[in-house]
């Protein structure tokens, strides 16, 4: 095996068993860990308008922001997961990383049940209540995964 053969194996191997942020240049960095904190946000954003719309107060606006706000997380979500071009974020290897984002996907996936319940008209108490409880969880867990990412730096 020539000498450029087995370089190229070394930084393969060394490359695919070395956790972070896939090849994350520090721009790159910059726009995972402001996207991810932003998640925090998007959260308690997708609650006030489940409540807005609760209240019948701007219905039709609110169920389009509710939907918007919905979409945006759940791809900044997958973006942080496995990278999205349009956000400009590459995806994770860093295996404490991912299974952070794995628990914020399992919550997330319970709260988007709801949250598209409030899209499809339900404003029972029963969902409202499981948005309002499940919120915080979701939000905490997310600011687990921003201080992950702040702390691989």
């Amino acid at each position: 095996m020539s000498v450029y053969l087995r370089i190229m194996l070394i930084v393969l191997v060394t490359s695919a068993i070395t956790p972070g942020v896939a090849a994350a240049t520090p721009q790159e960095m910059a726009v995972v860990i402001n996207l991810a904190g932003k998640q925090r946000m998007l959260t308690q954003k997708m609650s006030k308008e489940v409540f807005l719309i609760a209240l019948d107060i701007d219905v039709e606006a609110n169920t389009k922001n509710l939907h918007n706000t919905s979409a945006l997380f759940d791809k900044t979500l997958k973006g942080l997961l496995h990278g999205d071009k349009d956000l400009g974020l590459v995806g994770t290897t860093d295996p404490k990383i991912v299974h952070q984002l794995k628990i914020v996907d399992g919550l997330w996936i319970s709260f988007k049940t709801n949250i598209d319940a409030v899209l499809g008209g339900d404003k029972s108490g029963p969902v409202l209540e499981k948005i309002a409880k499940e919120n915080l969880p979701l939000l905490t867990e997310m600011n687990k995964a921003v201080k992950m990412y702040e702390q691989s730096l």
